[in-house]
């Protein structure tokens, strides 16, 4: 172990005759000037998924005197998952001595690349009875970073309920950040099974007269 310090150190010598010279002192301090040196675990740019927990990779850091000081690193500034941007990490130590290492960043960009999912609400395939009110169970949609965009689902497509026949409606939505979820249908057929009604006009009875 090497600690700094002053040291006091003298030389002394004499000649064949036993003449002792003067002595001469030298005093010698050992000084720690060394910085410490980080190192970044991974990448300086890392790309991270919105609304997904993060890690920091970290850093490591060793001094020449000190040895390993990664424990002590200290790391400023935040990532905020929730919210697309970039974010830079800083990492600082010191050595024992105060020496302090060159800072080393790290930038974080969150991005939502992730697209919102639509469950359709009811059946895929709907049989429909023609001349009724028909009303579309709709959809659902919910983003990872969003959370419940419903309300953004757009229906496209018509249910003619006079003409039997069978219609597509199709629901699409896209988050905030434009990625759009997969489309998912509804197939409505409209079918006539009610029977027409007959109504007598007169009576039930008819008493007639012959020859007339």
């Amino acid at each position: 172990l090497i600690t700094p310090r002053t040291s006091p150190c003298s030389s002394t010598v004499s000649d064949a005759a036993r003449n002792a010279a003067i002595a001469v002192a030298r005093t010698v301090t050992v000084v720690d000037t060394t910085a410490p040196i980080i190192t970044r675990t991974g990448d300086h740019n890392i790309t991270h998924e919105a609304a997904t927990t993060f890690t920091d990779p970290g850093v490591t850091a060793i001094d020449t005197l000190n040895g390993n000081l990664t424990a002590n690193v200290v790391t400023t500034g935040t990532v905020d998952i929730n919210t697309p941007g970039t974010y830079t990490l800083t990492y600082t130590v010191s050595d024992a001595a105060g020496n302090a290492a060159a800072s080393v960043t790290r930038n974080v960009t969150v991005e939502d690349t992730t697209a919102p999912v639509i469950t359709r609400t009811g059946g895929q395939n709907v049989t429909h009875e023609a001349a009724t009110s028909y009303t579309d169970p709709g959809a659902t949609a919910n983003d990872t970073l969003d959370g419940n965009i419903t309300a953004r689902v757009l229906t496209t497509g018509t249910v003619d309920i006079n003409t039997p026949g069978t219609y597509t409606l199709t629901y699409t939505v896209s988050d905030a950040a434009g990625n759009a979820a997969a489309s998912v249908t509804r197939n409505v057929t409209v079918v006539d099974t009610t029977a027409p009604i007959i109504t007598r006009t007169g009576d039930q009875n008819v008493t007639h007269e012959a020859a007339t």
